[in-house]
């Protein structure tokens, strides 16, 4: 990293390989660290550690296998229960469909029996003697 920072104060600057440039810091400079030389410039009236590590050594960190994942189960289970709901959807939708066909029914021959009645009294007084 090549850098050049000035500032009031500076946390600390880190980079994986070498440090150049300057930083100024007006109160401090907390550390530095790098993965290779720090041939930078530090200015302040305080300045905290400096760390040079070699970057050329890998260091492999054991890590724990990733977990069989649940998410393919959890799909396929929200996907079962939502064909569920969409089918009991459409059947209610279905269901009262036929309601409202058979009360559309009831209605016009309820309406056609009460106008017969009304007709047939009508007619039986015109007929009075």
């Amino acid at each position: 990293m090549d850098a050049r920072v000035t500032a009031g104060h500076i946390g600390q600057a880190s980079a994986w390989g070498p440090i150049s440039g300057e930083f100024h810091a007006a109160a401090s400079i907390a550390g530095v660290a790098s993965g290779g030389a720090v041939t930078a410039t530090l200015t302040a009236p305080q300045v905290g550690s400096v760390i040079e590590n070699d970057s050329t050594i890998q260091t492999q960190y054991p890590y724990p296998d990733a977990p069989d994942s649940i998410t393919d189960a959890v799909l396929a289970e929200a996907q079962a229960v939502y064909n569920e709901v969409s089918a009991a959807k459409t059947q209610m939708a279905t269901d009262i469909a036929d309601l409202l066909a058979e009360y559309a029914a009831v209605k016009t021959q309820t309406v056609a029996d009460s106008r017969a009645a009304v007709t047939d009294r009508n007619f039986d007084r015109t007929q009075r003697p």
